[in-house]
């Protein structure tokens, strides 16, 4: 056991024991199979330097292809690159990948519990509505409209997965209206049918000011008959520690330490069959299941994140379940002459469920304080969110080195989502007693439902997709090839929602809508390949995502919607589109010791679907405000000096900005020309590995990753929703990491720290309502001392 400020950061504990053992175990016999192994190390390391620092094959195009030779901007991570640089989530994926932006807990006002997050490509980016990035697991969109207050997209845990690609820029026409700024994709590994292959990892970490992380996993494939029947299988789980601590607001005192502990875990099997040597039949299902003990906010006068004080003062835990289960059908069938035929058949499968405190938000809203003002008095609620989606995909495609390529495709989707709120609470009658003299009946007009509940929501939405592809690409001359492509689908979306209680008024609520589209997104690009090491691109595309229904506000918002000539009653919102132009080029040069990417765009966004906070109640509705320009560029540069050294610099910068002023009633201004919107505008990330010989049998390695992001843009004020007392939501900051290992044949043993400059930077602020001293904040996790140990067999 070690000890670290007074608080335990390795312990015995069983489920530690239990996860690190496990990978223990895989790691023991590579230890004995070490002399052989050498040889393998040597190997791997000549193919790595061989494919060009990374130069992985990606399927962005659907169709599997070198990254270099693809004419788009894509960042590509494949498992080794990701274990080197410690990439656990999609957070890190965020801190590897310029241009690419995960919103913070508490960064957006409508986040009531903490717990949403949001994904901006090129500052493309939107908290209401559908999703403007598309989050894919294979060929499987998991991406959620938001529609209740813990509605957020699913991401996959980053363990037995082979690569990770972003998508930057749209990707309307091979991927649909989900990819309106662009796409991540979470491609995980294929059952081999004729190599036995082994994979585990484990670690183990202390936070300073917090508790101990840990994890263990391995994932194994082999054939069961050979070229015929093949299986992977995984698992894994990890618990990530707890910094921030619980207090009690009256007293000060500390009710509960580094209460925002997660505890996640997977499952994966996959069973590869090819009956005929060219089909291929997969069937596979991950599972994965997340449990956050409370987000990771904080109330900002009571924490001094300087000083190692992370602290909440919530009345009441709020945890938060989510899992989510994915079965998929996938079928490869080669009918010769380099054509191909694939099916992918998928059901998304997800439940979440949180448990909250309202008691501040409450408070404020409905009594004026944030904080109680009797005792006892706290908010319970709970929330469900439900996701259940069928999709079905059918392309047939032929060679992509093709003279003339091609690609066919037909989509299917079944989106439905509902949200369940329930808000019971026994102690406000004596609040609302002690504020304002009379209870429920004489404040709202009307007495509790049944168990003391204030507010109930249920609310369904039902989205339905049905598109044909197709994209084509033909060679004009040697090496300058034309390419076009165009999606046109049919989008059918209904909601229907049922309000009722206190908060809403005497009458229940009720608000229905459907929405209705036609979308045509095509693309267009041409690119020149002069040699196998340079290739220059321009394009242009299209994304859309579909609009969507207003859920009618409670009944104490109807004063702030009628002063600003909006009705509150429920309405549709439009879809919103934007034209992407864009230009690169990908180049390896020095006898490929450099390979440089880089790329300028101009985006054109209108109707955008945006929030209305409203300030006299914290919630807010979804309208179409304007257009918007987003001009930037990213560049990455890998380097190999020498064979013992390398070097990575990446950049992304993205101006997005409100392209006219949009008015309301009277002095209302519901946006400003040159309102800056989509996050950070700069983001770098730079990264060096020196490797040594050590002695008989051990190489060593260095390793130094950095990251840079700018502080957000200045709040606009003067507008509906802004805070006065907010400028920024984020601040600028360095996040660094080293990582020291040695590889003993196929173990990689190694030590690290992250976040080594101890970085406190504020990443979200938000409150309640316009009139709340309180605010609520979120930052990095303090620094991390760690070890990592992994095992890699073929």
């Amino acid at each position: 056991m070690i000890k670290f400020d007074n608080r335990t950061f390795f312990g015995g504990g069983s489920r530690a024991a239990l996860a690190i053992g496990i990978s223990v175990l895989s790691c023991a016999q590579g230890m004995a199979q070490s002399e052989p192994a050498r040889q393998d190390q040597q190997a791997a390391k000549a193919q790595e330097s061989s494919e060009n620092l990374g130069d992985i094959v990606v399927t962005a195009t659907r169709q599997g292809v070198r990254l270099g030779r693809v004419p788009a901007s894509i960042a590509a991570y494949d498992t080794r690159q990701m274990d080197k640089q410690g990439v656990k989530s999609i957070a890190d994926i965020s801190r590897l990948s310029p241009g690419l932006n995960l919103t913070a807990p508490g960064a957006s006002p409508n986040d009531v519990t903490g717990s949403k997050t949001t994904i901006a490509i090129r500052g493309i980016a939107s908290t209401e509505g559908a999703a403007t990035t598309g989050i894919y697991i294979n060929d499987t969109p998991i991406q959620v409209r938001a529609t209740g207050n813990i509605s957020s997209t699913a991401y996959p845990q980053i363990f037995d997965i082979e690569r990770v690609e972003v998508l930057r820029g749209p990707q309307g026409t091979l991927f649909g209206a989900g990819a309106e700024g662009g796409a991540v994709r979470f491609i995980v590994p294929t059952p081999s049918l004729t190599e036995t292959s082994i994979y585990s990892r484990s670690e183990l970490a202390a936070t300073e000011h917090g508790a101990a992380s840990y994890e263990g996993g391995v994932a194994i494939g082999t054939p069961l008959i050979q070229d015929k029947l093949g299986i992977r299988v995984s698992g894994w789980y990890r618990h990530d520690g707890g910094w921030i601590d619980r207090v009690d607001i009256p007293s000060g005192n500390i009710v509960d330490r580094n209460v925002n502990s997660v505890n996640s875990w997977t499952l994966r099997g996959a069973l590869a069959w090819q009956p005929i040597s060219n089909l291929t039949l997969t069937l596979s299902a991950f599972h994965q299941d997340r449990r956050s003990d409370n987000p990771p906010l904080m109330f900002r006068d009571i924490s001094d994140l300087d000083a190692g004080e992370y602290r909440s003062g919530r009345v009441l835990n709020q945890p938060l379940h989510d899992r989510f289960t994915l079965p998929a059908l996938d079928i490869k069938y080669e009918l010769g002459g380099g054509i191909s035929l694939t099916s992918n058949t998928s059901f998304f499968i997800r439940d979440q469920t949180f448990d909250g405190d309202y008691t501040n938000y409450v408070g404020a809203v409905v009594l004026g304080n944030p904080f109680p003002i009797v005792s006892p008095q706290f908010s319970p609620v709970h929330i469900e969110d439900k996701q259940r989606s069928f999709t079905q995909e059918v392309r047939i495609q032929s060679n992509p080195d093709d003279t003339f390529s091609w690609l066919i495709g037909g989509f299917y989707g079944n989106f439905r989502q509902s949200a369940l709120q329930i808000n019971a609470d026994t102690t406000l009658e004596s609040a609302l007693i002690a504020r304002y003299g009379v209870g429920a009946v004489g404040v709202f007009g009307t007495p509790y439902l049944p168990g003391s509940v204030v507010f109930q929501s249920n609310a369904t939405t039902r989205d339905r997709q049905v598109a044909g592809f197709g994209q084509a690409g033909y060679e004009i001359l040697s090496g300058l090839k034309l390419t076009a492509g165009v999606r046109v689908a049919r989008n059918v979306f209904n909601s229907l929602e049922d309000k009722r209680g206190p908060f809403v008024g005497r009458n229940p609520v009720e608000t229905a809508g459907t929405q209705k589209e036609t979308p045509i997104t095509p693309r267009f690009g041409l690119s020149y390949q002069p040699d196998s090491n340079n290739l220059f691109y321009v394009s242009a595309a299209k994304g859309f995502r579909t609009g969507g229904v207003n859920t009618a506000a409670p009944n104490f918002c109807n004063a702030e919607l009628q002063s600003l000539g909006i009705s509150g009653d429920s309405s549709t919102y439009k879809s919103d589109s934007l034209w992407s132009y864009e230009a690169g080029t990908k180049n390896r040069i020095l006898d490929g010791h450099l390979t440089i990417a880089a790329s300028v765009f101009h985006i054109k966004w209108k109707d955008i679907q945006q929030r209305l906070q409203l300030t006299s109640c914290g919630v807010g509705i979804t309208a179409n405000l304007g257009k918007a320009s987003s001009n930037g560029f990213d560049l990455s540069l890998q380097a190999r000096p020498s064979d013992r050294f390398t070097a990575g610099f990446s950049i992304g910068y993205a101006d997005a900005k409100l392209d006219d002023n949009i008015f309301g009633t009277g002095t209302t201004v519901f946006a400003r020309k040159g309102q800056k919107i989509g996050g950070p505008p700069i983001t770098v990330t730079m990264s060096g590995q020196y490797d040594v010989d050590l002695f008989d049998q051990k190489d060593g390695y260095f390793r130094v990753d950095t990251q840079f992001v700018s502080e957000s843009p200045t709040l606009t004020q003067g507008v509906v929703g802004a805070d006065p007392t907010i400028k920024r939501i984020s601040d600028s900051y360095y996040q660094v990491s080293m990582r020291a290992g040695v590889l003993i044949g196929k173990i990689d043993a190694s030590i690290f720290v992250d976040n080594l400059l101890g970085q406190t930077p504020i990443l979200g602020t938000s409150r309640d309502t316009a009139r709340s001293p309180l605010y609520y904040i979120s930052s990095l996790r303090p620094r991390t001392f760690g070890m990592t140990l992994s095992y890699r067999y073929n």
